[in-house]
């Protein structure tokens, strides 16, 4: 990955969570989210490889996922309100709406990688 935002540990989150919440790990309506979360996700990863992003939004993703990955949903949800307020324009509609989305399948899901 050559985008210093996806290079300082961010891309292994990221991809950690692209796997932990892939399709077929679910079932069911929870499994057509996780679907479309992977969309999302490929956007989100679209912005951050392209520099569409800024460097304090990047920040705060990199500290969403890593919420998630440690299943702190609470800080996950922080976060998220967080870009909301002050990064809606640099995240984008369609990436804040895959990140409210891991956030429910990480409170439905056991899975734990």
């Amino acid at each position: 990955i050559r985008d210093l935002r996806m290079s300082r540990g961010l891309g292994d989150v990221y991809k950690r969570q692209l796997q932990r919440f892939a399709p077929a790990n679910f079932s069911g309506v929870k499994a057509k989210k996780a679907a479309d979360l992977q969309k999302r996700l490929a956007a989100l990863r679209v912005k951050l490889q392209t520099s569409d992003i800024t460097a304090d939004a990047a920040a705060d993703v990199d500290a969403f996922l890593s919420a998630v990955a440690s299943s702190d949903v609470a800080s996950a949800n922080a976060v998220h309100l967080r870009l909301t307020q002050s990064h809606w324009e640099s995240v984008g509609s369609q990436v804040m709406v895959g990140l409210k989305r891991m956030i429910e399948l990480a409170k439905l899901s056991l899975i734990h990688i």
